[in-house]
């Protein structure tokens, strides 16, 4: 009798690592140097228009709303929260780190950081350089003043 219990629990505790371990290469890739690096280009590209999907399948685009001005970030599979909340970090930190009205999750693939037009009236971010270590440092210590929150941008029109 004990031995099918500790081998039930043994082969849930293999399912549990190997689930844990699929998830952790997936975000891998997508918070490694070339993913951050080529999301930097897209972001700075932004003012000629949407920008192209990145290899792990984010997307920028401006919304334009009456009074404030959306960034959208839009992934081709689902994010969790901390992830997302790190991705719009890591564009505020491009975008020279003004005070956002809000940090929204809109779904599962879509986040987005709302700012005041007259906070940003032209939003544009800096090119990446030589600079990634302190892009995503300062993006990591960001997260603490960044709460994302479940919303919509209905509310902003």
């Amino acid at each position: 009798m004990w031995v099918t219990v500790l081998i039930g629990v043994a082969v849930g505790l293999a399912i549990a690592m190997l689930l844990m371990l699929r998830q952790a290469k997936g975000y891998r890739m997508l918070f490694s140097d070339t993913h951050l690096a080529e999301l930097a280009e897209a972001l700075a590209g932004l003012a000629r228009g949407p920008s192209p999907t990145t290899f792990e399948g984010i997307t920028a685009a401006f919304e334009t709303l009456p009074r404030h001005t959306a960034l959208v970030l839009t992934s081709r599979r689902a994010l969790a929260p901390t992830a997302a909340q790190f991705l719009l970090a890591f564009a505020r930190e491009l975008a020279g780190r003004p005070a956002q009205v809000a940090c929204l999750a809109l779904d599962k693939r879509r986040c987005a950081l709302v700012w005041e037009r007259a906070a940003m009236p032209a939003p544009a971010f800096a090119p990446l350089g030589e600079s990634l270590p302190e892009v995503r440092a300062a993006a990591a210590d960001g997260l603490k003043e960044l709460h994302l929150t479940a919303g919509s941008l209905a509310a902003y029109r």
